[in-house]
């Protein structure tokens, strides 16, 4: 075999269909693996929330419209702190933070490892952190988050089983707001709330949706002060079973005088002849109607006529709601009387009131029809008394603020009040986010359904295969 027989062959080969064919799908393919490679640069360098899509059923990454607006509304620098060892950070954390992040471009997120940088901490907190904590630094100041504030545990024993109830829920999105508002924010209110007459203890719960609202919450008893502190914005008396003092009213009147405010819930059957708190209300151009208020009206009530689904006013505290349209309810209520010509200056509002044809019951009740001695409605639920700087915003239902009576109002009760907390403190916007719960609702079915999805899958599925591939062999065999 020649030299030029060879060259010829080699030249050939290249020159061939098949080489020709392989050359060209080369191409292709280098071509597609390179446009992938840029796709994929691209869209990594896009926020996670138009990548990635919150498919879970609790929907934990998924972030309210509340939130966004506040989030999109911050004009501060901020930097996230993730206190994490490298590859063991808490995903669900780690993607809900990304997504705030990709909200506003002055949230900047930064993994802090405690291993290889053991005191960063220690600059913004003396406690220690649990892994997956986050920090939240802004110019004005900074605050630390537990992950045990995000997946928070609560234990309630059941009186009926003396069985302890374990309930998980995740906390990130209220945690994670509250935090980047507090290192925001300018106004920063603190409200005390009022003991030493057998007031009602606000809840746990309670306490943390007014702390996420980023308002401070102090205790105040006023037999250890001479006046009310300085940085008290509100007082807040919760159900108290005994009358303050004629001392105590003077130091309250003295602190409303200032233009100090003031949230009083009263409640029927609980809160009985406090002739001196009634007083402070009085001032203020509103009456305790004392009897419990029926409603006659089957529009505004649930169930049972003292169980009310008051009529909700106009005002700026509904503004700051969520939702146009809700309900709340307030069983067991007083009534408030608005006076027709209030004192001074001041300005009388209904919040929560009555139909017409309601009427409150004195004395002992037996009956929930009209009786001689009745006081005849209508009634506020709820009122407010505005004077200068003053605001004293006024609830008699006891249940106001009970978590199993807002369950009922998918938590609008709550929301409600907090939305009168911040109205008085000033804010310009409440943040009311509740947790989402971590149990997943099991699938259940009957003995039937289970006989018949076991058929299904053991027999008729298996069967139907075998039918469809004897059928395909049959026609191939068949051409």
């Amino acid at each position: 075999m020649n030299e030029n027989s060879t060259k010829n062959r080699f030249f050939k080969t290249f020159n061939s269909k098949y080489f020709r064919l392989g050359g060209f799908s080369l191409v292709v393919s280098v071509a597609v693996i390179a446009i992938a490679i840029f796709i994929n640069l691209i869209v990594g360098s896009l926020p996670s929330n138009f990548t990635k899509f919150d498919t879970s059923e609790l929907k934990l990454y998924s972030i309210s419209d509340e939130s966004s607006a506040l989030v999109k509304a911050i004009n501060d620098d901020i930097t996230i702190y993730m206190i994490a060892e490298n590859g063991k950070e808490d995903s669900t954390i780690y993607e809900l933070v990304e997504r705030y992040r990709s909200l506003n471009s002055r949230i900047k997120l930064k993994m802090v490892d405690p291993v290889t940088n053991p005191s960063f901490t220690a600059k913004y907190t003396s406690d220690t952190l649990s892994p997956s904590s986050l920090i939240f630094e802004s110019s004005k100041r900074s605050v630390c988050v537990d992950y045990n504030d995000i997946y928070v545990t609560e234990y309630s024993v059941n009186y009926q089983t003396y069985a302890v109830d374990t309930k998980n829920s995740f906390a990130g999105e209220s945690r994670i707001t509250s935090a980047l508002e507090y290192v925001t924010t300018d106004n920063l209110p603190t409200v005390y709330v009022l003991t030493g007459h057998n007031e009602t203890a606000l809840t746990q719960t309670m306490q943390n949706y007014i702390k996420d609202d980023n308002i401070a919450v102090n205790e105040l008893n006023l037999l250890t002060v001479e006046t009310i502190p300085e940085d008290a914005n509100c007082v807040l008396i919760n159900l108290p079973t005994v009358d303050i003092t004629d001392d105590e009213k003077n130091k309250l009147q003295a602190f409303l005088e200032k233009g100090g405010d003031m949230v009083l819930i009263t409640g029927y059957g609980i809160s009985n002849n406090l002739k001196n708190v009634y007083a402070l209300a009085e001032y203020y151009g509103m009456k305790a109607a004392e009897g419990l208020v029926v409603e006659g009206s089957a529009n505004n009530y649930y169930s049972y006529p003292y169980f009310l689904l008051p009529k909700i006013a106009d005002h700026e505290i509904t503004s700051l709601m969520n939702s146009d349209s809700f309900y709340v309810m307030t069983p067991y209520a007083m009534g408030i009387s608005i006076m027709n010509t209030p004192p001074r200056n001041v300005k009388v509002s209904q919040l929560l009131y009555t139909s017409g044809s309601a009427f409150a019951k004195t004395g002992e009740v037996s009956t929930m029809t009209r009786e001689d001695g009745d006081i005849e409605g209508p009634f506020a639920i709820a009122a407010v008394a505005v004077e200068d700087n003053t605001k004293f915003v006024w609830f008699t239902s006891p249940y106001i603020l009970d978590e199993s009576i807002d369950a009922y109002v998918s938590g609008s009760n709550s929301a409600y009040f907090l939305s009168a907390l911040g109205w008085i403190c000033e804010k310009s916007s409440s943040v009311s986010i509740s947790s989402k719960a971590m149990q997943v609702a099991a699938i259940t079915m009957s003995d039937s359904q289970s006989s018949m999805w076991t058929a299904v899958m053991t027999v008729i599925l298996p069967l139907a295969t075998v039918i469809i591939g004897f059928v395909i062999w049959f026609k191939r065999r068949t051409r």
